[in-house]
């Protein structure tokens, strides 16, 4: 919106930061001529430099990483607009603020950062929010299916209990259908009581 080029993603763990980054990837990659989606645990700039062949960017044994991430962004800078950059896991809020400008730069690039952190700078943010309880007991009937009537209102608890978070609901699930795949009746009661143990 409003052409902003940098934005954060952001949420707990577990809500969908990467699944909305992932959706917005498949949905308009064909309007980009570059797309890279990268892995920022270790850092941005060490994120960055593990594009160096597909750029074709070589370093100096005595390059220092901030060299070599200053090479890559200029690098990037050359490509044909527009590209899309995709950091997931971008969770260091001290890594954000010191390559905030130089993703700034970047004019030719599209950046989504998916990240834990709230704000950092004038970053444009986009908060992924929680499941509504409704969202929430649709998602964990999808993958198990035979949830009765009567095990809605402990599931409600569970839910409620878990936050509503998208991948706790659904790994809950799945477990429940794991569980029950050859019909040892491990009820909704069951995994609450060892989930409370």
């Amino acid at each position: 919106q409003n052409n902003r080029l940098l934005v954060l993603v952001n949420g707990e763990g577990g809500i969908g930061k990467t699944t909305l980054a992932a959706k917005y990837w498949y949905a308009h990659e064909t309007r980009y001529q570059h797309l890279a989606w990268l892995y920022a645990d270790a850092g941005i700039g060490s994120a960055l430099v593990t594009l160096k062949e597909k750029l074709g960017v070589a370093f100096a044994p005595e390059d220092t990483l901030e060299i070599q991430v200053q090479r890559m962004a200029e690098a990037l800078s050359n490509l044909q607009a527009p590209c899309l950059l995709v950091f997931d896991n971008a969770n260091n809020e001290a890594d954000l603020k010191q390559h905030y400008a130089l993703l700034n730069r970047l004019s030719n690039c599209h950046i989504l950062l998916t990240s834990r952190v709230r704000k950092v700078a004038n970053m444009k943010t986009h908060a992924v929010k929680p499941l509504t309880p409704e969202e929430a007991v649709e998602l964990f009937k999808t993958h198990y299916l035979d949830l009765t009537e009567a095990e809605l209102p402990l599931l409600r608890d569970v839910l409620q209990a878990v936050g509503h978070n998208t991948l706790v609901t659904e790994v809950l699930a799945k477990n429940l259908a794991a569980l029950n795949r050859f019909a040892l009746r491990y009820t909704l009661a069951d995994l609450l009581r060892d989930l409370q143990a």
